[in-house]
């Protein structure tokens, strides 16, 4: 998920099966990369983009980015034992 707080925010999305991966996912960091060009897509001060598992994404730089909230949602199985 990505949420811009004070600004627009440029970004690339692309499905993964589109795109070349240079490095698979590791559970050390939780990520994975690619190379390739996605769909250019604006998202709003306030608004809200969901980037889906199967998609990628990259900020396009810009010397005005704004501050922009970042949530990874990790799903580790099927329950939480510990509840």
């Amino acid at each position: 998920m990505l949420a811009p707080l004070d600004g627009d925010l440029t970004v690339e999305v692309a499905s993964k099966a589109d795109l070349t991966c240079t490095r698979t996912y590791s559970d050390i960091d939780d990520r994975e990369r690619f190379e390739g060009m996605g769909e250019t897509v604006t998202i709003p001060a306030g608004g809200v983009a969901v980037v889906e598992i199967d998609e990628a994404y990259r900020v396009v730089a810009d010397a005005a980015d704004p501050r922009v909230v970042v949530l990874h949602v990790t799903v580790e199985g099927y329950s939480f034992p510990n509840k």
